[in-house]
């Protein structure tokens, strides 16, 4: 249903220009010989298009056709289930973050620090009395009262602790020295590489609320409920609600006449005045059969599609035909 929608939305706007090229061939047919010539056309409004910047369902639709917004209102809300669930994720291991960079910039708590030096003081006591006994020892050896065996014991003993004393003074001296640079840039590198995945996590979650572009007037929702979109379809067709503008369709003998920025006479069906406009715009290549495939008596039928702005005009409605009075 929505491939049919989508198709008969994009056909509307194709068929009133096929439309309205014919009506011009066959009207302008008849006016060269007169004395006031046309370009045929209709009434526009800028349109702009409302995005969706991802692939998800509609989870709502908070705008009906027809209906007048501001820039910023909120059209359509996408399911953001995955995305909130990303932003969770992304908080949590910031939040990691900071508390390792926290720990990290405390440094080694005080406990810690005595329990150290508790160590040092042990393997000092310890290493007294090894140094003692091998003293003892080598003694009676030497007085041929212990053996050899006991000697080398004593000796491995007191080597064990002072290698336990230099372990223990080489913590204790770690601790006091406190967090290196180096650790501590990494940390701050990880809380900023956390907080950029949160900012881009948040910022996706907020994609999923499509909004408005434009002060305007919805004129046509491309989408249904409960539909999924893919990344970059219109899920809305905005109109804006800036001044109308007529576009029309100039026949090849009056396009040199015609510059952007020159002045010229509108009529608008169903209004009495004549609005003043102004050419904003002349397309470069005509409509209709290609310029070199024309004969020189066939060229006279070429079309170039051009766009008066009518500042000054009351407000029109779109679809309206319009005649702009050429020179």
């Amino acid at each position: 249903m929505s491939g049919i929608f989508r198709a008969t939305s994009n056909n509307i706007l194709q068929g009133r220009r096929i439309a309205l090229l014919t009506l011009c061939t066959l009207a302008l047919s008849g006016c060269f010989g007169t004395k006031e010539h046309h370009a045929l056309g209709l009434i526009e409004k800028d349109r702009y298009l409302a995005k969706s910047p991802v692939s998800e369902t509609i989870k709502d639709l908070l705008v009906k056709e027809g209906q007048s917004i501001k820039r910023g209102d909120i059209i359509a809300q996408l399911d953001s289930t995955q995305a909130q669930l990303d932003v969770d994720e992304a908080l949590a291991q910031r939040a990691l973050a900071q508390a390792k960079h926290a720990e990290l910039v405390a440094g080694p708590r005080p406990e810690e620090i005595a329990k150290a030096r508790a160590s040092v003081d042990g393997a000092t006591a310890a290493l007294t009395e090894a140094r003692k006994a091998f003293q003892r020892t080598k003694s009676l050896v030497s007085k041929g009262m212990q053996g050899k065996a006991d000697l080398d014991s004593a000796r491995s003993s007191k080597e064990r602790c002072e290698s336990a004393l230099e372990e223990a003074e080489q913590y204790l001296a770690l601790l006091l020295a406190g967090t290196r640079e180096e650790q501590l840039r990494q940390a701050d590198a990880s809380v900023a590489q956390a907080n950029a995945r949160v900012e881009k996590t948040q910022n996706t979650l907020e994609d999923y609320a499509i909004t408005s572009p434009i002060d305007g007037v919805v004129d046509a929702l491309v989408w249904h409920l409960g539909e999924r979109v893919k990344a970059g379809d219109p899920i809305a067709v905005i109109l804006s609600h800036d001044n109308a503008y007529a576009r029309v369709y100039v026949p090849e003998p009056k396009r040199l006449a015609l510059q952007v920025g020159n002045d010229v006479d509108v009529r608008v069906d169903g209004a009495n005045d004549i609005f003043r406009g102004q050419i904003r715009w002349i397309a470069s290549e005509p409509a209709f059969t290609p310029y070199f495939a024309l004969t020189e008596n066939d060229r006279t039928r070429l079309m170039y599609e051009m766009e008066v702005s009518l500042p000054n005009a009351q407000p029109l409605p779109v679809g309206l035909p319009a005649q702009v009075i050429l020179p």
